[in-house]
């Protein structure tokens, strides 16, 4: 197997656009005698193009002309008979036909390099090969688009990668280096391969959009749904005890770099790939020019090693189900970035029955309002040994639930578990004596217990592409949403009658710039809230979150204080901590797409309230007016589960959203109450 530099026979078996690529630079080195396989339709292209022949372009350079003369261009195989190197870039699903092309009609001392997609073809080759051929493991990193005419262009940046066996790879990588490529010799190729299969799970994501790809990574949605196929992708991994090498990002960190907001995501993808807007991935590609995928050796492959080590993976194999549908139905499906994402968190939570898909069924599933009844028919009561109201709401607790991914069973076997704790808690503070920093202890870490207990049993929590399709978006006088947009400033206007309040009482309040933050970032909240219900979509949700994580923990922070004391020690590191939960909990959800911590802010808060105010006594008079002003809340969040029920009930008048905003004003309103008539006192 030692190979002169110089002069090598090099035959292409496969010259599709990534073979016409690496074939085109070796002829143009004029060092090899290079010979290109391929179909009848690479010499139709080659023979219309004008001046017939290849010509290969780049994101960063100058195109180059290989004339039809000059380029070997053959579809008979017998043209492998004398090389030396036989570089396989044919589809996964003709490998074994390769292998016996090879077999038939390739030099025993040849060596093969399979540049494919997948991690199963070295081997396949390896097994349909009977002579004494030697096969290398490779991996191509770029991407080439075939346009039209044979022009194949280059249009996102990359390396070769050929496995080191034994030094028979050295004149190969010496060969490709001085063709003009990137080229690596790795011993861990197999490592390589699989983080190449989980950067590869985009072509499905791509396939789908039938986009180019640049345009589809600047949306967000599109960016998810690969994030969650590679999810799977690394449980596989850990637990087939795979080690996926580093390319251009560690496969774990990919995830978290995906579901970053678009305008970090771009400044980092530009420091880590060049690329051009032409990109258009493989498969979709395959799509556009009728021919079969290789979805089933991409995702299919993480299906494949998912069963073998006991991992499920409904997204993967969703995908694959997909992409057969749009085989079937031919051409690229188009389908929007919150149909795809909705369509592989339905599969991640098992509300889609495996086996084939009806596409025009798929594109149609975003349109509908979120809630289970319309998507599915009507709900029958989950809970019938429940009486008929509660049974009801309770069902739609669970509906809502399901749409995050969350079991109510598990979410009431986590609240019973805590409530047995906040009785001790509140048991032994009430039967010992105990100094205050004691109890602020004991509370702590009931509110850690909360924190860790979710964050470690319960799984991420995505935000749900459907959450905007809320029932009432009727437009009135121009104004979209106009109910949900009135009311919004309604909440904004309550906002303010505590802020005159605490503007002619704080000499009175024990922390008062933490109810200015409380009434400041409430009226903020109300009115991102008006702009999302103008413009829905995640970049506005965003102005709603962020404030109203602040006025969440800044009013815990403040009942905390006021009934545990100013000067208890560790109060001000707890204030400090809270406030820190309630900036953490929406840059998770933001930056992370990761709810949880925003869902133990704004529901928890009202439990840790509770709690504070049984374990110790208040600084100020009239405080069980808090519990009034937490219940016109807590009133609001069932109206807000049961907003198609009260839409239907007061005849598509008003839903339950818009009437929880009005709940949400009179907590403000309630709330501002108290501050005006309390008065301190020390019991």
């Amino acid at each position: 197997w030692t190979l002169l530099v110089c002069n090598m026979k090099v035959g292409i078996l496969g010259a599709g656009a990534i073979g016409c690529y690496i074939g085109g630079r070796l002829l143009l080195t004029g060092d090899h005698q290079t010979v290109l396989i391929g179909r009848q339709s690479l010499l139709d292209d080659m023979a219309t193009s004008k001046p017939p022949g290849i010509t290969l372009s780049s994101y960063n350079g100058d195109p180059s002309f290989i004339s039809q003369d000059r380029a070997k261009v053959t579809t008979s195989p017998e043209a492998l008979a004398g090389c030396e190197v036989i570089f396989v870039c044919v589809k996964s699903a003709q490998t074994e036909d390769a292998a016996r092309i090879i077999e038939a009609h390739a030099d025993s001392k040849a060596i093969i390099v399979s540049f494919q997609n997948g991690t199963s073809n070295p081997k396949t080759l390896r097994e349909g090969i009977k002579s004494s051929q030697q096969v290398l493991a490779g991996m191509v990193e770029f991407n080439v688009v075939w346009s039209e005419g044979a022009n194949f262009h280059l249009s996102i940046d990359g390396s070769l990668y050929i496995e080191d066996l034994l030094g028979v790879s050295d004149h190969i990588v010496e060969a490709l280096h001085h063709a003009g490529f990137s080229v690596h010799s790795r011993a861990d190729i197999m490592n390589v391969m699989y983080a190449k299969l989980a950067m590869n799970l985009i072509n499905a994501i791509n396939a789908m959009s039938g986009i180019p790809a640049v345009a589809m990574l600047e949306d967000r949605s599109y960016r998810m749904a690969w994030a969650t196929c590679v999810d799977e992708a690394i449980a596989v991994y850990q637990k087939a005890g795979i080690k996926p090498a580093k390319l251009k990002a560690p496969v774990w960190a990919m995830p978290y770099i995906l579901r970053l907001p678009t305008w970090l995501f771009q400044i980092i993808a530009k420091s880590l790939a060049q690329m051009d807007r032409t990109l258009k991935l493989s498969m979709l590609q395959d799509l556009e020019r009728g021919r079969c995928t290789e979805v089933d050796y991409i995702n299919g492959e993480i299906g494949r090693l998912g069963q073998e080590f006991g991992v499920p993976t409904p997204v993967n194999d969703h995908v694959c189900a997909l992409i057969k549908a749009t085989e079937r139905e031919g051409g690229p499906p188009m389908l929007g970035p919150d149909v795809v994402l909705l369509q592989l968190y339905d599969a991640l939570r098992g509300r889609l029955t495996p086996g084939p898909v009806d596409l025009s069924a798929v594109r149609q599933c975003v349109e509908k309002p979120s809630d289970q009844e319309d998507r599915d028919g009507p709900v029958a009561n989950m809970f019938p040994w429940l009486p008929g109201p509660l049974g009801r709401v309770v069902t739609l607790a669970q509906i809502f639930l399901n749409l995050y991914g969350i079991s109510l069973k598990t979410l009431s076997r986590f609240t019973f578990a805590n409530t047995i704790m906040c009785i001790c808690i509140v048991l032994v503070n009430l039967l010992f004596d105990l100094p205050q920093e004691v109890k602020l202890l004991t509370w702590v870490c009931q509110y850690v217990f909360v924190i860790v207990g979710i964050m470690c049993w319960f799984p991420v929590v995505r935000q749900d592409p459907t959450y905007h399709n809320f029932c009432d978006k009727r437009s009135i006088c121009g104004v979209f949403s106009f109910w949900h947009v009135c009311t919004s400033l309604f909440q904004a206007a309550c906002g303010i009658p505590g802020l005159l309040i605490l503007y002619r009482t704080q000499e009175m309040q024990v922390c008062a710039w933490l109810w200015w933050l409380h009434y400041t970032t409430f009226t903020a909240t109300a009115l991102g809230q008006t702009l999302y219900h103008l413009i829905p979509g995640p970049s506005t949700l965003v102005l709603d979150r962020f404030p109203e994580c602040t006025v969440f923990m800044s009013t815990v922070a403040a009942i905390s204080r006021e009934f545990i004391g100013e000067d208890t020690g560790g109060i001000n590191v707890v204030t400090f901590l809270l406030l820190f939960l309630g900036i953490l909990a929406p840059l998770m959800s933001e930056f992370l797409d990761d709810l949880r911590m925003f869902l133990i802010v704004t529901y928890y808060s009202l439990y840790a309230m509770s709690v504070v105010a049984i374990i110790f006594h208040s600084h100020y008079d009239h405080w069980p007016m808090m519990f009034f002003a937490m219940s016109w809340y807590a009133l609001g969040k069932i109206l807000y589960l049961c907003d198609k029920e009260i839409f239907k009930l007061t005849g598509q008048r008003i839903s339950g959203h818009s009437i929880m905003h009005c709940f949400n004003g009179m907590t403000a309103i309630s709330s501002a109450w108290w501050l005006a008539i309390r008065h301190p006192y020390h019991p």
